[in-house]
């Protein structure tokens, strides 16, 4: 059996606002399902199976991700147990960010996308 840990965000942020005529969170939760069907549907590696790799020591709760725009391996995951984690390398390794802060009940991480540099991170 091949085994493949393959991490799959399908980062679709309802940042539209429906008065302005744009799409609704649950459209873009419709939408998503969609892609994810079809992407299982459509692999080249339907033996794959899923592998555990990070954050560790997460409680198992990952309340929110978000990446910026324009760096496709950059992802930040909003623990709701214990902070926020930064990833570099698509998921591969992660790095506590949110460590010494006065909480670390997360349920929502945001990347500025005016300014990749500031992480809105609610607690």
């Amino acid at each position: 059996m091949i085994r493949i840990a393959i991490l799959l965000l399908m980062l679709a942020p309802a940042r539209a606002s429906a008065a302005q005529g744009e799409t609704t969170r649950g459209a873009e939760a419709v939408r998503a399902w969609e892609l994810h069907r079809r992407a299982t549907e459509e692999s080249p590696w339907p033996e794959a199976t899923w592998v555990r790799m990070g954050p560790k020591n997460c409680g198992g709760r990952i309340e929110a991700v978000d990446s910026p725009v324009g760096q496709p391996g950059t992802i930040y995951a909003g623990i709701g147990t214990g902070g926020v984690f930064k990833s570099v390398n698509g998921g591969l390794s992660w790095e506590h960010v949110f460590a010494r802060e006065a909480t670390c009940s997360i349920g929502d991480v945001t990347v500025d996308p005016s300014d990749p540099e500031t992480i809105w991170v609610g607690t």
